[in-house]
Order: structure tokens, then C-alpha cells, then sequence
């Protein structure tokens, strides 16, 4: 599913919430493997990876991304980011 993200930093962890929609949608819990493609802004994939779903505070959850993708990726916490949200197989 695609939508648009935000880059959050809490602790030096770098991440994003999942909309609650989408986690019902796609049946996703605590602790599933995600598929997440970020979008350059015409709809093109830059990067996909996996990660597990993680609780991000209260009743809120998403994925954290690694410092090197950011910096690879040059994206920024202010910037928002299209995204394609799987799961995978």
C-alpha cells in the first residue's frame, strides 16, 4: 500500500509510524517482517528493504530504517517520503 511518511528520530533511532489502516489491511502485528520500497517522487522505487514491525509509542507502530540508508538515500526528518508499504510472500 503506498502513502506518505515522515522520518521520526527518538534515542538516535531513525523510523516511521504505519498508519493504522494499513496495518489492518495488510494484517500485520507486533513483530512481522514488512516490506517497505521508498519512492522517489514520480512513483520510481530507490530502495526496499525489510524490517520488523515494531511498537513505536503509544498504540502507535512502524519500522526503523538504518542510519546508512538515510544517508545513502540523502533523506531528511522534515522531508516527506512516498513509500510502498508489503507484506511480504
Amino acid at each position: 500500500m503506498k502513502d506518505m511518511i515522515q522520518l521520526t528520530e527518538s534515542g538516535g533511532t531513525l523510523g516511521f509510524t504505519i498508519q493504522p489502516a494499513i496495518l489492518l489491511k495488510l494484517d500485520l502485528s507486533v513483530k512481522d517482517l514488512v516490506t517497505i520500497r521508498i519512492l522517489d517522487n514520480k512513483g520510481e522505487q530507490l530502495a526496499e528493504f525489510a524490517r520488523p514491525l515494531k511498537k513505536m509509542g503509544k498504540g502507535s507502530f512502524g519500522v526503523t530504517i538504518r542510519h546508512y540508508v538515510v544517508k545513502k538515500l540523502e533523506l531528511n526528518l522534515k522531508d516527506v517520503i512516498p513509500v510502498d508499504i508489503l507484506k511480504p510472500g
